[in-house]
C-alpha cells in the first residue's frame, strides 16, 4: 500500500506542480489580459484619436470642396467676363471698321467737295470777270449818258430860252 500511497503522493505532487503551473499560467494569462485591456484601451484611445482626426480631415475636405466649388464658380464668372469682354472687343472692332469706312467715305466726300469748291471758285471767278466787264460797260454807259444828259440839259435850256425869246417876240409884235 505504501507503494500506492507513494504513487498517489507522486501523482499529487505532479498534480500540485501542474496546479502551480496552471496558477502561474492563469496569473500570466490575467497579466496578459490586463495588458491586453490596457492595449485595447490604448487602441480605443488611438481609434478615437484617429476618428477625431478623420472627422477633422473630413471637415477639412468639406471645406476644401467648398473652396474648390467657390473657386470653380469664380473661374466660371471670370470665363463669362472674359467672353463678355471678347464680345465687347469684337463689337468695338466692328464699330472701328464701320468708323473707318465712314472716315473713308467722308474723305471721298471731302475730296468731292474740294473738287466742287475748286470748280465753283473757277465759275465764280468767271462770273465776277463777266460782272466786272458788265460794270465797266455800265460805267462807260453812265459816263456817256452823263455827257448826253449835260448836252440834253443844254439843249433844253436853249429850247426854253428860245421859247421865251419866241414869246417875247410875239408880244412885241402883238404890241406894235
Amino acid at each position: 500500500m505504501e507503494a500506492v500511497l507513494n504513487q498517489i503522493l507522486e501523482e499529487l505532487k505532479t498534480l500540485n506542480t501542474r496546479v502551480g503551473r496552471l496558477e502561474e499560467g492563469q496569473n500570466s494569462l490575467q497579466k496578459g489580459q490586463a495588458s491586453m485591456q490596457k492595449g485595447q484601451a490604448s487602441l480605443e484611445k488611438g481609434l478615437i484619436s484617429l476618428e477625431n482626426r478623420q472627422a477633422s480631415l473630413e471637415q477639412g475636405l468639406t471645406s476644401l470642396e467648398k473652396r474648390q466649388a467657390s473657386l470653380e464658380n469664380g473661374l466660371t464668372s471670370l470665363e463669362n467676363r472674359q467672353a463678355s469682354l471678347e464680345n465687347g472687343l469684337t463689337s468695338l472692332e466692328k464699330r472701328q471698321g464701320s468708323l473707318e469706312n465712314g472716315l473713308i467715305s467722308l474723305e471721298k466726300r471731302q475730296e468731292s467737295l474740294e473738287e466742287g469748291q475748286t470748280s465753283l471758285a473757277a465759275e465764280m471767278r468767271a462770273g465776277f470777270e463777266g460782272v466786272n466787264k458788265k460794270l465797266d460797260t455800265i460805267y462807260a454807259q453812265v459816263a456817256h449818258n452823263t455827257e448826253q444828259e449835260v448836252k440834253l440839259n443844254e439843249v433844253i435850256s436853249r429850247v426854253n430860252d428860245l421859247e421865251t425869246d419866241n414869246k417875247l417876240i410875239k408880244k412885241v409884235i402883238t404890241n406894235q
